[in-house]
């Protein structure tokens, strides 16, 4: 499970750069962060989450941690509930972390629309597959501009059986996230370019690729140029 426990700390860290100034100050004096979350404030019970989590040793957290964010969830604080569900899916406890995943994803919180699309798509977590929900959260989170989404909304337009297929809608959202500099929309957008023979276009986007450090725009690019298919 240490994947988990990197992914957790990775989106503890940035969610933690995103609070606001004041929260940033108290988390420079952890008795007055301490004392705002004895007191109920549910963004310093996250912050003081965070900050347990950061001191973490070996990847590893103890109850602590658990207990502030699951008071902040409780409280309604959406970036609470996300952190909560994974640390369910730590715990290999897929119910809790799906209930806490809707939770957080009803207040609109990106990250938790796009994990729950994706869990629906592909049946993650102990949930029954189900690619209407999985249009419904993704659509969610790639209207809000996030990309990862974006691209996985893409696919299931083009690719996905259980749903109508629109290869515009699913062009679409490959060209959002690709302008919005995500290399993989960039290599579909390439690869689909240089199957109908648009080589110009699809060296192109296999260059934007590789210049966002994806191995395979980079590949793909050095063949057409060593094929002169440009």
């Amino acid at each position: 499970m240490k994947y988990l426990s990197k992914k957790l700390a990775l989106i503890i860290m940035l969610s933690f750069i995103l609070c606001n100034s004041n929260i940033l100050t108290a988390n420079a004096n952890k008795n007055n962060l301490i004392i705002q979350a004895e007191n109920g404030d549910k963004i310093a019970q996250y912050s003081l989450a965070n900050l347990l989590l950061s001191q973490s040793v070996d990847e590893k957290y103890d109850d602590k941690v658990f207990y502030w964010y699951q008071q902040s969830a409780q409280q309604g604080y959406a970036q609470a509930q996300f952190a909560l569900a994974i640390l369910y899916e730590e715990k290999d406890n897929n119910e809790q972390a799906i209930i806490w995943l809707e939770k957080a994803a009803k207040q609109n919180h990106v990250q938790s629309q796009y994990s729950l699309g994706v869990n629906y798509r592909f049946g993650f977590l102990g949930v029954k597959l189900d690619n209407s929900k999985a249009l419904y959260w993704l659509t969610k989170a790639a209207k809000q501009g996030y990309t990862a989404a974006q691209v996985e909304l893409g696919n299931l337009y083009l690719t996905s059986s259980e749903i109508d297929p629109d290869y515009k809608k699913g062009i679409d959202w490959y060209k959002k996230a690709a302008e919005a500099n995500n290399p993989f929309a960039q290599l579909n957008l390439g690869i689909i370019e240089k199957a109908q023979s648009n080589y110009k276009t699809a060296l192109l986007w296999f260059e934007r690729a590789c210049k966002n450090n994806l191995t395979d725009g980079c590949q793909l690019a050095s063949e057409m140029i060593a094929k002169k298919q440009q």
